[in-house]
């Protein structure tokens, strides 16, 4: 593929090829011109090679100048690393047997009474949230936020694809199963946290929390305990009228909204180098750390 042109023709350096794929797919930190060693020369070198040697891959480099400004890269692969650790919070809370997250007792309860997937309910519940939000804010509804469509696609196929990768876990005792719930709730808010500091998009549940903080101007904080409240009241109604018993809503659900938030906070005040990756610029959503 032609991806360096030096006077209109293929540059056939390799280490030219080198620095401009390291120049391209590394965050803005990272090509500080006061940077030393190798991460310096290619910000020096390139620029150079740009300008002095006629036009060096102008098309290919706006391409990627715009991705980087409306954070297409590196908040994606941030986001979509975030929400396999969130799937994999909530494949140990289900393998715990003591109660899943609240974000997820309302599609358990309804994988226990229909023939789907866990993945597949947690995507018809998410998709719902989408249609929930479009309703609340109508022309306030921000378009760029249909991306949520195929995140919730991609979240459910993790939830399945972890699910089946930990088929094997089955801790016997009370003491292995509050671990594993414990486990699953710090894994739960790492995922969270990568999401967060993605500051690309967010899941539908969130979404739901701030269209209803902005349509009847309440903080952001109450009204996403709200939502997760009625998430788990749905679930409880659902459990009861499906199977006259609790499934899936125990103490570890209590477990889960208590503790999350605080190891998310956690998280955010110890772990900073994610700060060095995202990108200043803002896609419209709010930071609840």
């Amino acid at each position: 593929m032609r991806i360096f042109l030096l006077n209109n023709k293929p540059a056939g350096c390799p280490i030219l090829r080198f620095l401009f794929l390291f120049y391209t797919f590394t965050p803005n930190f990272l090509q500080d011109r006061n940077t030393k060693g190798i991460k310096g020369m290619a910000s020096l070198l390139l620029p150079a090679a740009y300008g002095n040697s006629g036009q060096l891959g102008v098309q290919v480099q706006a391409k990627f100048n715009f991705m980087r400004k409306y954070n297409l890269l590196p908040g994606p692969v941030i986001f979509i690393f975030g929400l396999f650790i969130m799937a994999l919070g909530v494949t140990l809370s289900v393998k715990a047997n003591l109660g899943v997250s609240p974000i997820s007792c309302v599609p358990y309860v309804y994988s226990l009474k229909y023939p789907l997937t866990l993945g597949q309910t947690t995507i018809i519940l998410n998709v719902l949230l989408i249609f929930l939000q479009i309703a609340l804010l109508r022309r306030k509804y921000q378009l760029f936020q249909l991306i949520q469509l195929p995140v919730v696609f991609i979240f459910g196929f993790f939830i399945d694809f972890t699910m089946q990768m930990f088929s094997w876990l089955e801790p016997e005792g009370y003491l292995a199963r509050a671990f594993i719930c414990l486990l699953g709730c710090a894994v739960l808010a790492l995922g969270v946290f990568f999401e967060v500091k993605a500051k690309f998009t967010y899941l539908p549940g969130e979404g739901l929390a701030m269209a209803v903080s902005k349509t009847f101007d309440i903080e952001f904080g109450k009204t996403k305990i709200g939502t997760d409240s009625s998430l788990v009241v749905v679930g409880v109604v659902s459990s009861l009228s499906f199977f006259a018993k609790l499934e899936g809503i125990r103490e570890g659900t209590v477990a889960a909204a208590v503790l999350v938030g605080y190891i998310v906070r956690f998280y955010n005040n110890n772990f900073k180098f994610l700060d060095k990756f995202a990108s200043t610029q803002e896609t419209g959503r709010v930071s609840i750390l």
